[in-house]
């Protein structure tokens, strides 16, 4: 028993005793101690042979607690105090003390063979009972001298035991009575600032005494808690959870009635978590259920007889229940608690009157230095209010008592809140309602609750976002003059406490120094606001004369250059089908062939220039299709990567659910293509070329800044670079076809001529933003389509020609000649005409012998889209291609030349077989 005797603690003490008994007297040896209540036996320790070990299922069912006033021996034991020996187990007293019959056939398997049972009696009474048993078929079953050598180890182990405790009594003592110091001073140090005070009380007494500790406040009328308090968890994530419950409740599940109703501690020692975890609401079952409670104390905090606050300490499963004792030293230390709140709350509230004070003064006199205007001031009061009172602030305007104006102000800290009550609230005018037309007859109102009642009485159209943001106190005053009510303030508070009686005075009185404020500006704009009037009318109409100006020069600059590109675009076509029809005469070794080579390279460079004058000029033939422009970008990384080289960085930035638009998408193409060539001109040092898509929706304000816009939904395309930027002189002429500010060789001039003519073709608008030093940004507008994006249909295998006759309808003779040429040598018999009138003659007498009809569009006498109207009265279903150098959108709005029937000047041979020979395989299918 020497070891015993060394033993330095009373849990020390148990488990040397239960080892050392253990081993010498071969056996399962577990001691037992009487419960606080004196209802079970309960484990205090346990120990067996090393050569005969129990496995863990086994020892879990053997340290079952035993209920005192059942039959087990155990009890018996207790209630007689006197030793029990069982020579032998019978099957009866398995099933005596386990009533459960899986479990008595599990035990009966071990085969006990033998059990003694001892009372440990020391000089204070019982200490519990030592319970030695025996298992195996091989084992010896305990005799006299067994039991005597047991009742001789009771004996020793109750003397030693009795020290052990009265040793761990002195160091809890002496611990506790440290706790209650070191707590004792580290409230005073604390007690400067509330929150923190609460937290230094129940991480320090958690953490000496508990598994979890909480503080409640009692409402000022006491019927309830505020929302929110102080958690301490031994679980981080446990305590997360516990604190968010306390934030969105004013209820706790484990605070007794009793604690508010009588003002008494409530101590519990075991808890029944299946019957309490019935009765909870579902937002405390998951957290309750992992806390896994078994036993709690609850202690109020009171001043002056009025219930402050709350203390919950509690232990978790295992833990041992709260001793008279403990209860005793937490009521010390709530003593203490109460009055480091009360004085931490008297600092604050003073120093909390004396600033608010301070800060009226200093918006007084910042209000009254001089006349500002009215939505500089109710920013101003918004942006006060929710720094000093706390939360989001709302102000607004409604003179009249009835229709809430444009003029708002919104503040809160977080942006995006700002953003989301702004897009709320919109900028129209509205009638006041709910909790608004209260305050507009002159009432405060100020409600505190769940989401959900604090929503239900605020104006519709704002109750959703107000139960969204979890708003859980409100506060609405009238921003008044006297007797007369301008608009209101509005205070949102999501998380703290809800606002009191002094946020209210407070804020009355701020409000009182702005209404003078805006009715004082209100009195100034009135006497300045016709003036201001007329000269912004004046710069408006100049403006629009502006542009207006700017809009004719381009549409006569673009009239122009179509008109050119249409009579080049027949020219070329001759030169660049002259040049096959020499390359295809010559020898392969003529030395002709390299001047050939050169005439048409030269002609498809003239091809291409013709090209940008009709993008410029929006004659362009199209090819539109239903785009998704976030994909569309994202695919050019990699060639603009290319393009730009190592010097530069490239930034993409698309827009998540961008809208889809209607364009052309070899056009969206060139459209950045062109603009990331400029920009990485005007970078000749390097820097960072970002392209961003995103949806918006441009308002009639935008539009009255912007000629020949449509207000409606768009999607922006911005293309910006950090160069050298473009003077407003530059930025006047940058669309206009030829005019350029790179050297010469350097650039044709039509880059964004073209793009120009891309973004108007496709009914969108573009807008350029650039200062010296700081580099440019070009925004393109596309309109936005709900249409859906249609996936392409397989190109049909191309079939050679079989003799069809076509009539070729062309006024220029040359252009006509080399048409029926390429059409001959491709093995299709032509007839000609010269005009409208002249084929729709030739039509009457062969109708039977042509089988499609190709003609040019503008022509003398009667032109192609004309001409093809007769035709199809007369032969429905007629295959009809059309030609053209440039097409007027004026025909194409007509509905008889579509789109995929165009085959633009100069005439691409591949594509010209490829549409005749579609159009003719379509009619025999």
């Amino acid at each position: 028993m020497r070891a015993l005797s060394d033993a330095s603690t009373y849990t020390h003490a148990l488990t040397t005793f239960a080892v050392e008994t253990a081993r010498a007297t071969d056996t399962y040896c577990r001691f037992m101690t009487v419960s606080a209540d004196g209802e079970w036996l309960q484990s205090a320790a346990t120990a067996m042979p090393p050569h005969r070990p129990l496995r863990e299922a086994e020892l879990r069912i053997l340290d079952q607690p035993i209920r005192i006033d059942g039959d087990s021996l155990a009890a018996k034991v207790v209630r007689e105090q006197r030793t029990l020996h069982i020579p032998e187990v019978t099957e009866a007293h398995v099933r005596a003390r386990f009533p459960d019959p899986a479990t008595q056939e599990q035990l009966l398997k071990l085969a006990t063979k033998s059990a003694v049972l001892v009372p440990v009696v020391g000089r204070d009474g019982l200490l519990g009972v030592l319970s030695l048993v025996r298992t195996g078929e091989d084992v010896l079953a305990f005799d006299a001298d067994d039991v005597w050598f047991a009742e001789q180890l009771a004996a020793h182990a109750a003397l030693a035991l009795t020290d052990a405790r009265l040793v761990t009594a002195v160091q809890e003592r002496a611990s506790r009575l440290q706790l209650v110091s070191d707590l004792t001073r580290e409230v005073a140090e604390a007690s400067g600032n509330f929150e923190q005070l609460l937290e230094v009380i129940v991480r320090r007494l958690g953490a000496a005494l508990a598994d979890f500790c909480v503080i409640r406040l009692v409402r000022r009328d006491g019927l309830g808690f505020e929302l929110g308090g102080a958690v301490y968890n031994r679980d981080p994530e446990l305590e997360e959870m516990h604190r968010a419950l306390l934030r969105a409740h004013a209820t706790h599940p484990l605070l007794a009635g009793a604690v508010l109703d009588t003002g008494a501690t409530v101590r519990v020692p075991h808890v029944d978590l299946p019957a309490l975890l019935a009765t909870l609401p579902p937002s405390f079952v998951t957290l309750l259920g992992r806390i896994d409670p078994s036993t709690y104390m609850a202690v109020p905090l009171r001043l002056h007889g009025a219930p402050l606050a709350v203390l919950l300490l509690g232990r978790a499963q295992g833990g041992a229940p709260f001793t008279a004792e403990e209860q005793q030293i937490v009521e010390d230390l709530a003593i203490h608690a109460t009055i480091a709140m009360t004085n931490a709350r008297l600092i604050e509230t003073a120093a909390r009157t004396a600033e608010r004070l301070r800060v009226l003064m200093l918006v007084a006199a910042e209000l009254d230095a001089g006349v500002d205007e009215p939505q500089n001031i109710l920013e101003k009061v918004a942006r006060k209010l929710s720094e000093l009172v706390g939360g989001a602030c709302i102000v607004l305007v409604a003179p009249d008592g009835e229709t809430i104006e444009s003029s708002k102000a919104v503040s809160h800290p977080d942006p995006a809140v700002v953003a989301r009550i702004r897009a709320v609230l919109g900028t129209a005018s509205r009638r006041a309602e709910g909790v608004t037309r209260r305050v507009l007859a002159g009432e405060a109102v100020l409600i505190s609750g769940s989401p959900d009642e604090v929503a239900a009485p605020v104006s519709p159209y704002v109750r959703d976002t107000v139960a969204a943001l979890g708003i859980r106190s409100l506060l609405a005053l009238p921003l008044r003059v006297g007797t007369q009510v301008l608009g209101t303030a509005t205070l949102l508070r999501a998380e703290g406490a809800p606002y009191t009686a002094d946020d209210l005075q407070f804020a009355q009185d701020l409000l009182t120094h702005a209404a003078l404020a805006i009715r004082n500006s209100r009195l100034l704009g009135s006497v300045q606001h016709e003036l201001a009037e007329r000269q912004r009318t004046e710069r408006a109409l100049r403006q629009s004369e502006e542009q207006f100006r700017h809009a004719q020069k381009m549409e006569a600059v673009g009239r122009l250059a179509g008109g050119v590109a249409h009579d080049f675009n027949n020219l070329l076509t001759v030169v660049l089908h002259a040049c096959g029809f020499i390359t295809d005469a010559l020898p392969a070794n003529s030395p002709i062939l390299e001047d050939v080579e050169q005439i048409r390279q030269a002609g498809e460079r003239a091809a291409k220039l013709t090209r940008q004058l009709l993008t410029f000029s929006r004659q362009e033939v199209l090819q539109p299709e239903i785009l998704d422009l976030g994909t569309h970008i994202a695919n050019l990384r990699s060639l603009l990567e290319r393009l730009l080289g190592e010097r530069y960085k490239l930034s993409l930035r698309t827009a998540p659910e961008l809208g889809k638009v209607k364009a052309d998408g070899t056009h969206i193409e060139q459209i950045v293509m062109n603009l990331a060539i400029n920009a990485r001109d005007a970078m000749p040092s390097g820097g960072t070329l970002t392209v961003e898509t995103s949806n918006v929706v441009l308002d009639e304000l935008y539009v009255e800044q912007h000629m020949g816009v449509s207000p409606g939904a768009y999607v922006m395309i911005a293309v910006s670079d950090t160069g050298e930027g473009m003077t407003k002189e530059t930025q006047q002429r940058i669309f206009e076809p030829f005019f350029t500010t790179k050297p010469v060789g350097k650039g044709t001039g039509l880059g964004l001529s073209t793009v120009f003519g891309i973004v108007e073709q496709n009914g969108g608008t573009i807008w350029t933003y650039s200062e010296l030093g700081k580099g440019t940004t070009f925004k393109i507008y596309l309109p936005r389509t709900d249409a859906e994006i249609r996936v392409g249909l397989a190109v049909p295998a191309r079939s050679v020609a079989r003799g069809e006759m076509i009539l070729l309808v062309e006024d220029e003779d040359i252009v006509r000649r080399t048409v029926v040429r390429v059409l001959g040598r491709k093995g299709y018999r032509v007839i000609e005409a010269r005009n409208g009138r002249e084929a729709l003659d030739i039509y009457v007498h062969r109708a039977a012998e042509i089988e499609l009809v190709l003609t040019d569009v503008m022509m003398p006498v009667m032109g192609g889209a004309e001409l093809a109207k007769q035709l199809l009265l007369k032969q429905p279903g007629l295959p009809i291609l059309f030609m053209s150098g440039y097409i007027d959108d004026s025909i194409l709005e007509a509905g008889t030349i579509e789109p995929e029937t165009l085959i633009s000047k100069p005439l691409n041979l591949e594509v010209l077989m490829q549409k005749i020979r579609a159009g003719l395989d379509g009619r025999h299918s």
